[in-house]
């Protein structure tokens, strides 16, 4: 597991669950830090679209519909209390253009 790859984490709730893309962003010791990656955005907010990053390369990157970073939230995870599934990886493009759209939230 390595900075900028995507995965799918089985997200458990109360009637059941299922597999999610999340996007790693650090990894230490029995931990690893992640953002949720989602393909819902037509039907959100305007404040939420404002922290949803929109993956230019998503296809190349392994997933399966337009899909977004939700940069709104950095999520953890201990590594042993997960199964996760390689997806792809971040692009340079996206890795580019994520770093830009959560510099310019911050600003």
């Amino acid at each position: 597991m390595k900075i900028n790859e995507i995965y799918t984490a089985f997200v458990t709730w109360q009637n059941g669950g299922k597999r999610r893309p999340i996007l790693i962003i650090e990894t230490e010791n029995n931990e690893f830090y992640f953002l949720k990656v989602t393909s819902k955005y037509s039907n959100k907010s305007e404040r939420i679209k404002k922290i949803y990053y929109p993956l230019q390369d998503w296809q190349n990157e392994g997933l399966k519909k337009q899909s977004y970073i939700d940069v709104g939230t950095v999520l953890n995870l201990s590594k042993k209390d997960v199964s996760l599934k390689y997806v792809g990886k971040l692009t340079i493009k996206d890795r580019k253009g994520l770093a830009k759209f959560i510099e310019n939230i911050e600003s």
